[in-house]
Formats: structure tokens, sequence, C-alpha cells
């Protein structure tokens, strides 16, 4: 794994309820450590793949916790997410947009436009918004709302910037 990451197996037909470990594990880790005189707080983010249900080989497992991993770290600090096949269809689509983001800078989709800010008392113009605007050749125009963290999340958004 990682250097901030770590793998925990268990065999559930010991009993052991993957939510239920994955819910103390968390609440363990909620509680500040000592370091010298400074307390550390570590929060964590727990994707949760079973054999054989999601998968049927180690990388596939793996691969599908880290999907679910990620799918708990955009929930926010302290989160668990079991994997489930739509995640993997949303991290595809992901992937996908991210490519094709990428491919709108080197073919100049991206377009920027102005809108005016007007003061409503006197009709005096006071500003511009600017606001990016992707034209796919194929998708058409793809919303802000989707591309932008997408490019954020990527690093897209410096050379978009620039």
């Amino acid at each position: 794994m990682g250097g901030d990451e770590f793998a925990v197996i268990l065999d559930v037909a010991t009993g052991s309820d993957s939510a239920s470990v994955a819910e103390k594990i968390l609440a363990t880790l909620a509680a500040p450590f000592d370091v010298d005189v400074n307390e550390i707080y570590v929060t964590a983010s727990i994707g949760i793949s079973m054999f054989p249900d999601d998968a049927g080989d180690l990388e596939t497992l793996t691969r599908n916790a880290d999907t679910a991993m990620y799918q708990a770290k955009g929930k926010g600090k302290n989160a668990c997410e079991k994997f489930h096949p739509e995640l993997d269809q949303r991290v595809q689509k992901r992937l996908s947009l991210e490519t094709k983001l990428s491919k709108a800078l080197e073919r100049g989709e991206l377009a920027l436009y102005y809108q005016p800010q007007i003061r409503l008392s006197d009709g005096k113009l006071v500003g511009l918004k600017a606001l990016l605007r992707w034209q796919h050749p194929e998708l058409g125009m793809v919303s802000p709302n989707e591309f932008i963290p997408v490019a954020e999340d990527s690093g897209l958004i410096v050379p978009i910037g620039r």
C-alpha cells in the first residue's frame, strides 16, 4: 500500500462485520495522539471490498477497495464506504471525463465568456464575471458543475487557469 495507506484483512466467516470493524478503526483514530508536547489528530477514509462478491482476485479486490476509499474521502473526514459496481462505473466515467478534459485543453475546446455585472440603481456596468465553458465535439456543452471538480482534483485546473 502507499505511505499513508494500510489494509485490514478480515475473515468474515469468523463473524467479523467489516462495517463495525471500520467504525472501530475510525473511533480509535479519532482520539488525539500525544507526540512530544503536541496532540496530533488523525482522520481516515476507509474503503471496503469483499471477496468473492466484489472481486475474485487480489488486484481487483484492492482496486475496488481503493475506489470505495476515494468515495469515502469525498464524503469528508472519518468516513467509510463499501464498494458497489455503481462506484466503479462512476470512477470510470470520471476518468473518461478527465482524459477528455485534458484533450479539450490541447484542442482549444474551452472558452471564456464574460457576464456583465450591472448595478440596478443606475444600470451602470460595475464588473464582469468570467465563466468557463466547454464545448465538446460529441458531448456538446459540458456543465462546469461536471468538469470543474474534475479539473481541480486532477490538477488540470492549473493549466486551465493559465
